[in-house]
């Protein structure tokens, strides 16, 4: 895995993943789904999918693109100073390091 990379450059805005926040809302709707069904009533009012697991709650903010930022452009708006060479470097190393698993 020393040379995986990133096929886009798209990730997780301030958390890595949902998968711990998606479980949990998965187990609390099949305990409840669970409950309901295991009562003895001829009509069943499960509960609704969409109560359990609302996006808003979710640790993940959305995702970001950044695949612009390895281009000139962005690099001077960025750092504006006068070496740009450095800055350049810099920006080169920020994105390598965004690419990577």
């Amino acid at each position: 895995m020393a040379r995986s990379r990133r096929k886009t450059p798209i990730c997780g805005v301030a958390a890595d993943s949902n998968k711990e926040f998606k479980s949990k809302e998965h187990r609390r709707e099949r305990r409840k789904v669970r409950q309901m069904l295991t009562k003895s009533e001829d009509d069943y009012n499960l509960p609704s999918p969409k109560k359990y697991g609302n996006s808003w709650d979710s640790p993940k903010d959305g995702q970001i693109y950044f695949g612009d930022y390895k281009f000139p452009s962005t690099y001077k708006m960025l750092y504006p100073t006068d070496n740009v060479e450095l800055a350049y470097q810099e920006m080169l190393n920020s994105y390598h390091k965004l690419m990577r698993k």
